[in-house]
């Protein structure tokens, strides 16, 4: 089936219409896509920007590493509940390691000592400053 030379000019009018509608949304919006972040019965899931960042206002942005940090927070919080139903050794090994990482207090070493003050360890709110 042959094209006529009206159809070609109609169809890539469409394509550079499209091309120009995808970059302006990729360009001019906050493009994000969801990703999740799991470890044996806890799953996460934060946001994952297309440009790497997204402006929270002037001078101030949330970006890709942030949202990570704080869905592993996140993640650990959701690990120490599941360790206080099961008591499994490897998730408090988990646990220890997720406390050197991102907890407010990396210097507490003590299992019971990061399962005591979890909320106050993890906090999962992101302070922008």
């Amino acid at each position: 089936m042959q094209l006529t030379p009206e159809l070609k000019k109609i169809f890539l009018a469409m394509l550079v219409l499209l091309a120009s509608i995808v970059a302006y949304y990729l360009l001019f919006t906050n493009v994000y896509l969801t990703r999740t972040l799991s470890q044996g019965d806890c799953a996460v899931e934060y946001s994952y920007y297309i440009k790497g960042k997204v402006k929270l206002y002037e001078g101030h942005y949330l970006t890709n590493q942030d949202e990570l940090y704080y869905a592993n927070r996140k993640l650990a919080l959701c690990l120490c509940e599941e360790y206080l139903k099961t008591k499994d050794e490897a998730l408090g090994e988990k646990i220890l390691e997720m406390n050197k990482h991102y907890s407010n207090n990396p210097k507490i070493t003590q299992l019971e000592q990061i399962l005591e003050n979890r909320f106050q360890l993890f906090d999962p709110v992101k302070y922008i400053d």
